[in-house]
């Protein structure tokens, strides 16, 4: 019995690990399930202190950072610095570059938000032009 229920939860085990990496995009050129691509260069980069919210009544965020590109309109893209420090750390150094050499950008962020709500950011890429 006890070599029963080891062997099902293996199996169990295996086919959680090949179904957990199945949302992973096939390319860096695009967006996982949950992720709404945004390229653009960078309009907007505010960095602000811990707890001090942003927006008013149910819109109001406790973002670290806020970041609005040139192509999205009303979109703003947020990030929690104290959620994941190392990457997300990382993730606001990279933007701040791009934003101060003028880089366009690409920013992976929470695809189910309502309309002008502040998306979550997940990644950010940026690009070089191919030599010639």
């Amino acid at each position: 019995m006890n070599t029963i229920v080891k062997s099902c939860l293996m199996t169990a085990g295996l086919v959680f690990a090949f179904s957990a990496l199945a949302d992973a995009p096939s390319s860096l050129h695009l967006p996982d399930s949950h992720s709404d691509m945004n390229t653009g260069k960078i309009t907007l980069y505010r960095n602000q202190i811990k707890d001090y919210k942003f927006g008013k009544n149910e819109d109001i965020t406790n973002n670290e950072l806020f970041v609005t590109l040139d192509t999205t309109g009303s979109k703003i893209f947020t990030l929690h610095l104290l959620e994941d420090p190392v990457v997300n750390t990382e993730i606001a150094d990279t933007l701040r570059e791009a934003f101060l050499h003028d880089m366009t950008v690409t920013i992976y962020a929470s695809k189910f938000v309502k309309e002008g709500g502040a998306m979550k950011i997940h990644a950010v890429q940026i690009e070089r032009a191919a030599s010639k």
